[in-house]
């Protein structure tokens, strides 16, 4: 008989996905394709310290200079949620330029283009300052984020930091569950000899894919 297995995700990332061999209160294997998992997560950030998650609704959400502001999907109308939801900083780039929602913590994620560290942003437009990506390339202006559905925010650069005709792009783990979380993933660039891209989206049921919009 096939020993039987149970492999579970956890806030889908396979970076938390694990398969366990199912045993019986004396530690043996079980053999008769039955068994109880109890699983302990580490559960996502409080919601006491960054504020209340975002819930789905009709609007979407930019940032804009350094205002957070929300958009009536079906009426294009704008509404002020939070005049000045930056936070610290004192250079040229003090404010936030792409952000990107989180489905696996329901909250808004950017960078600080001054401080280059996470911002995390509640549905009121508090802010919480987390740690600067580690791992983090040289990427000083974010022309666009977002991020997809496992949790991995896509930032993309504006300079030509890996040479001419180069725009270069990183990815920061924000899966909650996962003990990589706020760390670069990946790292590369794309080839603008005949375009720039200024902005990108995941599109949910897009595939893994990324969307943009591109200038020459």
């Amino acid at each position: 008989m096939t020993i039987p297995t149970v492999t579970y995700t956890l806030g889908g990332s396979a970076n938390a996905k694990s398969t366990i061999q199912p045993t019986d209160a004396a530690g043996s294997t079980r053999l008769d394709g039955t068994a109880t998992v109890i699983s302990y997560v580490v559960p996502p950030i409080e919601t006491s310290f960054s504020g209340q998650p975002f819930e789905c609704d009709n609007y979407g959400y930019i940032a804009l200079d350094y205002a957070l502001v929300k958009v009536d999907i079906s009426t294009a109308q704008r509404t002020l949620v939070k005049e000045n939801f930056v936070g610290a900083g004192t250079g040229a780039n003090a404010y936030i330029n792409g952000i990107g929602y989180n489905s696996l913590d329901n909250y808004i994620y950017g960078l600080h283009g001054d401080t280059q560290k996470i911002i995390r942003v509640a549905k009121d437009g508090q802010i919480t300052t987390l740690n600067k990506p580690s791992g983090k390339p040289d990427i000083s202006y974010h022309q666009g984020v977002d991020v997809d559905a496992n949790g991995q925010m896509w930032v993309l650069a504006t300079g030509a930091t890996d040479g001419p005709n180069k725009q270069a792009w990183m990815v920061v783990n924000l899966n909650p569950y996962s003990d990589t979380y706020g760390a670069v993933t990946r790292t590369g660039s794309t080839d603008t000899s005949d375009y720039k891209l200024d902005d990108w989206a995941s599109v949910p049921g897009g595939g893994d894919l990324l969307y943009s919009m591109a200038s020459n």
